[in-house]
């Protein structure tokens, strides 16, 4: 009976010698759990930075932060492509640049190009190496021993790459090469949201500029008749404030017409003279 309750242990543990054993076993466990934990930490902050409005200076800072506990990593760099052009946009560390930010890579002999080209994750070992690519001098001068470089697709199309770079010359594990593909991808989706988040704000931005350079009156009310908008061009014909005379009789004229607008959702037209003949 006893000795099948030793054995049901053993199995149930999954030791079947000595103590050593078992704790050599439960610490190799331990180890991967924290692993584990801080690769959902990596991949919980670049989901965080699809819903906020946080920077991909900041969302990768995070991200280097963890990772070098996590693959004992000294320098990550992201290349974007930009009008047919693979530039370097993000260093981490900030004095760990071997180009200057918005620098653009030669394509030949890139072994950045290679992996976006290719489709393909290389591993690179820089030291004791005869292979010639343009990256290797100034990874070198950083001390940089090997790199892993992973092409980052959104949609298909390839729009740039992340370079994890160490001074330790030893190879990555598998389980390393795994996680780092599911980051790419998800780091993918958020560069693809802060880049639809930017073009939004110039879009924005450069709309209310164009609206407030416009050298005619532009008001926009709402069903109430509040303004919800006006150009610079108002301020110049009502000196004062929206409770002027002139423009509580703006608002008086324009309430038939504002009214008629939004039953029909159809544009409409009127002329409004003032004392001194000025057209509204």
């Amino acid at each position: 009976m006893l000795e099948d309750k030793q054995e049901m242990i053993a199995l149930l543990t999954g030791v079947k010698s000595s103590k050593k054993n078992y704790y050599t076993e439960l610490k190799t466990t331990v180890e991967q759990l924290r692993k584990k934990n801080i690769q959902l930490e990596i991949i919980n902050e670049v989901m965080k930075s699809m819903k906020i409005d946080m920077s991909l200076d900041e969302m990768l800072q995070n991200v280097l932060d963890r990772l070098k506990v996590l693959l004992n990593c000294d320098r990550l760099s992201l290349f974007l492509l930009r009008n047919h052009e693979l530039v370097l946009t993000n260093v981490y560390p900030e004095g760990s640049r071997g180009l200057k930010i918005n620098s653009a890579i030669p394509n030949r002999l890139s072994l950045y190009w290679s992996v976006l080209l290719n489709k393909q994750i290389i591993f690179q070992q820089l030291l004791n190496t005869s292979d010639v690519f343009f990256e290797k001098e100034y990874l070198l001068d950083l001390d940089i021993h090997n790199v892993i470089v992973l092409p980052i697709f959104i949609k298909n199309k390839g729009i740039g790459v992340l370079s994890i770079g160490r001074q330790d010359p030893s190879e990555w594990g598998i389980d390393d090469l795994v996680f780092l593909e599911q980051l790419t991808d998800h780091l993918a989706v958020s560069i693809e949201n802060t880049q639809l988040y930017h073009e939004v704000v110039r879009g924005k931005q450069q709309w209310e500029d164009t609206f407030k350079a416009v050298d005619d009156m532009i008001i926009v009310f709402d069903k109430n008749l509040n303004v919800l908008q006006y150009n610079d061009s108002v301020r110049y014909f009502f000196p004062y404030n929206e409770l002027s005379p002139s423009f509580a009789l703006l608002r008086k004229e324009c309430k038939s017409i504002i009214d008629e607008t939004f039953r029909s959702q159809m544009p409409g037209y009127r002329d409004i003279y003032f004392k001194n003949n000025a057209i509204g």
